[in-house]
């Protein structure tokens, strides 16, 4: 962390103490209504409902795995966009709890060639809380952070849990005295956060440039959050290492680096509280499970050890990426504000907005195209252009059917993901029993078109870890969205039904409400008990891939799954297909639906097996 005090590092943030403060860079609302929206629009940044509206997350130890995720998805889009080809791309991180009862999240990323990251004008624009759209909410392409403002979210955090059980019995207006800190190609911000509630109005300004030597092209993203009691002994250390451990599995072309210390002066040893919330679809922890989490915690590192570890990239960042946004993912609405949410809207012509999409690059400069998004906001008719221009740019192309990826689906995915898999479960998987599948797909309605892929990859336990946990072992389920593991994980809930004619389940029509379920269907067992017919248990782990991604209304850790029911189906049955069941493997259970199996668990012998030891006993 930073060598300076950060409270003596730290200047009054008040703008209206400071006169230094330079005026707002944005025009003020027009009328009365106006200045009511855009201010109640702006204080959901600082309140808890605020807070649980954008986020979809009600559980306060979630937002501090948010902020988490949401600094560690910044630098991987970043390398995916500016630096292809790189086989050296790296993320460090810092992660702190401290004596005071602070959670410090340090996160550096390799800068090299000194791509230009942030800048003070850059700052002031992200940090515009008035702005209303972030750039990643407009554009329709693989992208990671499911906020499209986060960084705003990161800076309003702290104030919102240190006000997080206000009752409004205190007059004070407590503001936090920790400012984010960036540094970028070789200088450092500081990004404050005032919070006026008597006027509605929040303003990170000024943000200071500070006046010391960086010497490091890198960017690094320094946040601090306080630790609330509400939380205090469920933030564990060793539920942060899990989520970290488990963040990097699908980005498999970046180094991941962490080092976890904790300092604080409460919390207990015992590991068991951290896995109440690990993204792990299973049943209720037994007693004898319990037992073993407690002997971990007692007889495993202390504490106070600092945790590092370390994912290397496999392989370098692909060259061939095509990740362009397309305009037949768009709604005519959504086109509408992907159009005009510009900060600079007089510098901004037309034709250099649609570049960014695939059907823009090819549409010549035309006088229409030529004025500037501001022109064509004031302009009467703008409704009419900009349904001409909808249609002129889905007559360009048709819709792509399928979708440029990141990383290429096959045998050196399967390989790669597995390698991660295994780091992650160190030594208790049979990773030469492993079965990757990708189905590719296209949804289409009168509406919207684009392509998907959903990629799954099962990897049994081996032996000796089914022996250990004798009937009690079970399968686990871990998804995600874009590449990025959410907090909370994604169990891609919605409605599947699907016919079975071959009954290679039990059921003819089988129904089933998540992937989990769908899962369940063909014999994995994650909340039942095995017998012979049941699937080896499996850690699975599944990623959907998708330039459209259509949110549970404000719950964004929820999606709408009715485009891609019918790819999960099939990329799950293909997983069944090619995973044994316990009899299939050669195990031998006590009963017929028996909760335990022989713990000799003699493999089945082939007839070759059996003649050679006849052969043996007679000679």
């Amino acid at each position: 962390m930073s060598e300076n005090d950060p409270d003596k590092r730290h200047e009054s943030s008040d703008p209206e103490k400071d006169p230094k403060t330079p005026p707002p860079s944005h025009s003020p609302p027009s009328s009365p209504k106006d200045i009511f929206s855009s201010k109640s629009h702006s204080m959901n940044y600082v309140t808890v409902d605020g807070v649980k509206l954008r986020t979809g997350y009600d559980d306060k130890r979630d937002w501090y795995f948010l902020c988490i995720k949401e600094v560690l998805d910044n630098p991987v889009d970043f390398f995916w966009q500016k630096c292809k080809g790189a086989s050296d791309a790296a993320i460090d991180v810092y992660i702190e709890k401290t004596s005071d009862s602070l959670l410090r999240i340090k996160l550096k990323n390799t800068n090299p060639k000194n791509i230009e990251a942030f800048t003070l004008e850059k700052l002031n624009l992200i940090f515009d809380f008035d702005m209303t759209a972030g750039s990643k909410q407009n554009l329709h392409i693989i992208s990671r952070g499911i906020l499209g403002d986060a960084l705003k979210q990161i800076l309003a955090l702290p104030y919102v849990l240190i006000h997080a059980h206000d009752d409004g019995t205190t007059f004070a207006n407590r503001q936090w005295e920790h400012p984010l800190i960036i540094r970028s190609n070789n200088k450092e911000f500081h990004i404050p956060l005032y919070v006026d509630l008597a006027n509605q109005i929040i303003r990170s300004k000024p943000i200071k440039e500070i006046d010391r030597k960086v010497s490091s092209t890198d960017t690094e993203i320094e946040v601090t959050l306080p630790i609330i009691d509400e939380v205090r002994n469920r933030l564990d250390i060793h539920a942060i290492e899990q989520y970290c451990r488990e963040y990097p599995i699908f980005t498999t072309d970046i180094s991941f680096r962490f080092k976890l210390v904790d300092n604080s002066p409460d919390v207990e040893t015992n590991r068991s509280n951290s896995n109440n919330n690990n993204n792990v679809y299973d049943i209720t922890t037994t007693k004898k499970e319990l037992a073993s989490e407690v002997a971990k915690a007692i007889t495993g590192p202390a504490r106070k050890a600092a945790i590092n570890i370390d994912y290397p990239a496999l392989h370098p960042i692909t060259e061939k990426w095509n990740n362009k946004a397309s305009i037949h993912s768009y709604k005519p609405g959504e086109f509408t504000t992907f159009i005009e949410s510009v900060h600079d809207k007089v510098n901004t012509t037309v034709y250099e907005r649609i570049q960014q999409l695939r059907e823009g690059t090819n549409m010549k400069m035309t006088p229409d195209l030529e004025i500037s998004i501001a022109d064509l906001v004031a302009d009467p008719n703008k409704d009419k252009k900009e349904e001409k221009l909808f249609w002129q740019l889905r007559a360009v192309l048709p819709a792509p059917e399928k979708l440029s990826l990141p990383y290429t689906v096959g045998e050196q995915r399967k390989a790669a993901l597995v390698k991660r898999i295994a780091k992650l479960y160190e030594g208790r998987l049979n990773t030469k029993a492993a079965v990757y599948k990708a189905v590719d797909g296209f949804y289409k309605n009168d509406i919207v078109a684009y392509p998907f892929v959903f990629e799954i990859v099962a990897v049994p336990y081996n032996d000796e870890s089914i022996a250990n946990n004798e009937s009690w072992v079970r399968s686990e389920f871990k998804g995600s969205v874009n590449y990025s593991v959410s907090p909370r994980g994604n169990i891609f809930e919605g409605g599947y039904e699907w016919d079975d004619p071959k009954k290679t389940s039990e059921f003819s029509s089988p129904r089933a409400n998540t992937v989990p379920g769908i899962l369940g269907v063909y014999n994995f067992y994650f909340y039942k008990h095995s017998d012979a017919r049941t699937k080896l248990p499996c850690v699975i782990f599944a990623n959907l891939i998708t330039p459209r991604v259509d949110y549970h209304g404000a719950d964004k850790s929820r999606i709408d799954t009715t485009p891609f029911t019918e790819a999960i189906i099939k990329a799950c049955k293909r997983i069944a297909d090619n995973i044994q069941t316990f009899k299939a493997a050669g195990y031998t259970f006590e009963t017929k639906y028996g909760r335990s199996f022989a713990p000799v668990r003699e493999k089945t012998k082939t007839v070759d097996d059996v003649m050679t030891e006849l052969l043996k006993t007679w000679m």
